[in-house]
């Protein structure tokens, strides 16, 4: 499922997973550690594919941009580039 694809995006995991131990104070030993994954976030970019997948077109997004469409290789791209 695209689900499924999603968890198989490595660097946009690790881009997530930066932020979650961000979120929970860095990697700094404070004792009891609460981590939390914003689903939202998790699946933004099942949304976003949702949306519009041609990543040769234009097309307007509900933030008002007008951007590329999206799809599996570009969401793995989407962690290397920090977004």
């Amino acid at each position: 499922s695209v689900g499924e694809q999603m968890l198989q995006c490595p660097e946009r995991l690790s881009y997530l997973l930066f932020h979650i131990y961000q979120d929970a104070g860095g990697l700094a030993d404070l004792g009891a550690t609460n981590f939390t994954i914003d689903m939202d976030q998790l699946h933004d970019g099942l949304v976003q594919m949702n949306l519009h997948t041609n990543p040769y077109t234009r097309y307007k997004m509900p933030n008002g941009k007008y951007e590329l469409g999206l799809n599996f290789d570009d969401i793995n791209e989407s962690g290397i580039q920090c977004r």
